[in-house]
């Protein structure tokens, strides 16, 4: 599948594989072992991360085709 990845923040990259596009966010502050946080465009919270590398390769396999109600 044809990715791009694009920087639209410091910290913050657009990833769009296909017709997916997902938000990856570094949250430095949370003090957690997965600081970067994977989100839909409209910012509802789809994964956590522990790199950059890690949350590109979820969105890339179809992982960020997930969705949890409730969520």
């Amino acid at each position: 599948m044809n990715c791009t990845l694009e920087k639209i923040e410091p910290q913050a990259w657009r990833v769009t594989c296909g017709p997916v596009t997902r938000i990856v966010r570094y949250r430095g502050e949370l003090k957690t072992f997965a600081p970067w946080d994977v989100t839909t465009v409209d910012g509802r919270r789809v994964w956590a991360a522990f790199n950059l590398e890690s949350a590109c390769r979820w969105v890339s396999s179809g992982g960020s085709q997930v969705e949890f109600a409730g969520h």
